[in-house]
């Protein structure tokens, strides 16, 4: 009689320890499935934060290329300036040939003459 009691406790000791086993388990399915969120989740951040530095990339390659371009045009903005005063001065003096000349041809003094002071 005895024995079978030990029997029946050791039967109930197992139960015992097949409930906590089986608790366990559970734990450790719920455990994992959490951790394999968190993965996905965590590279889902990866995958957003590499776009965002792509983004930046992109936007800075095209600040370069818009200074650059700024630059390029600015030059050929003082070359334009260099070439319009050239020109300006060039048809200055051709136009005040072309005055001497046509005094010259109407017989004035083509020296410019000074107001008297009085």
């Amino acid at each position: 009689h005895e024995l079978e009691l030990k029997l029946q406790d050791s039967n109930e000791e197992i139960m015992d320890l097949h409930h906590i086993w089986n608790q366990m388990d559970e734990q450790l399915l719920r455990a994992k499935k959490k951790r394999q969120e968190a993965k996905i989740a965590l590279k889902e951040k990866e995958r957003e934060q590499n776009e965002q530095k792509g983004k930046l990339i992109m936007a800075r390659d095209e600040l370069f290329r818009a200074r650059q371009e700024k630059q390029e045009l600015e030059q050929q903005m003082e070359h334009s300036r260099i070439e319009a005063t050239r020109l300006k001065k060039r048809m200055n003096k051709v136009m005040n040939r072309k005055r001497t000349l046509q005094k010259k041809k109407n017989g004035k003094s083509y020296r410019r003459v000074a107001p008297k002071v009085k």
